[in-house]
């Protein structure tokens, strides 16, 4: 039950219905526009509350709690006219990024692999990510392929700090066919900036576009699909 409305008309503590605080935990300060307590005031800013809850999670702020940590701190508050709007809250600052930023990042770094001719589309669309505050940055993992499916788990970082990450299902089509074991391929090779191509034989492939090939001279090199029938070496 409430304590009696004090006589005093004059709010001497008014709640904000929206608090944003960076902190662990949070004061009467933080969260009051009003505070006319006299010489207590300065007390009563300090008065912690409680703790803030991570990002995205808003905590209410319950009249009950107001008036025992002004208690404990020695204020009377049924003596007070304390006004605490219905609902109010407080919260960490944040950042809400959508899914697609995500995709992107996958996306490119599956297209690395399987080349920009292949087809890259979503397979699990999911919800945005509430993060805090501050400069968003991905890094991608190497892609794991399987058929015509992949997946790439990308971390997400604010500032340079790891703070989530998020696993990408993806479908991949139009990929270029491997070439099989013991055909003959083309082999274009960067040597100093300047390019040469030869004949070569495949002698192993794998599912990320990668094969490796035999020169006439016996030499094995291991390059990227990057064309039907030829293969890309940077030595």
């Amino acid at each position: 039950q409430r304590p009696p409305t004090p006589q005093n008309t004059r709010v001497q503590i008014q709640i904000r219905q929206e608090s944003m605080v960076e902190h662990a935990s949070f004061t009467l300060g933080d969260v009051a526009d009003v505070i006319s307590l006299g010489e207590n005031s300065d007390r009563a800013r300090a008065i912690v509350l409680g703790d803030t809850h991570p990002v995205g999670i808003k905590r209410r702020i319950d009249r009950e709690r107001v008036l025992l940590r002004l208690r404990m701190a020695g204020i009377d508050p049924t003596a007070l006219s304390i006004v605490i709007p219905p609902d109010a809250n407080v919260q960490r600052p944040s950042q809400v990024i959508p899914h697609e930023k995500f995709v992107e990042a996958a996306q490119q770094a599956l297209t690395e692999v399987v080349g920009a001719e292949a087809q890259v589309t979503d397979l699990n669309p999911m919800p945005p990510m509430t993060l805090g505050v501050g400069d968003v940055s991905f890094v991608t993992k190497s892609p794991s392929i399987s058929g015509t499916r992949a997946s790439v788990v990308v971390e997400v970082r604010v500032g340079d700090q790891k703070v989530n990450s998020r696993t990408v299902q993806l479908g991949v089509s139009g990929r270029i066919p491997l070439p099989k074991v013991g055909s003959m391929v083309t082999l274009r090779a960067r040597v100093n900036g300047v390019r040469v191509q030869q004949t070569v034989k495949v002698v192993r492939t794998s599912g990320l576009n990668q094969v490796e090939v035999e020169t006439a001279e016996g030499t094995r090199l291991s390059g990227r699909l990057v064309e039907a029938g030829v293969i890309e070496v940077i030595l």
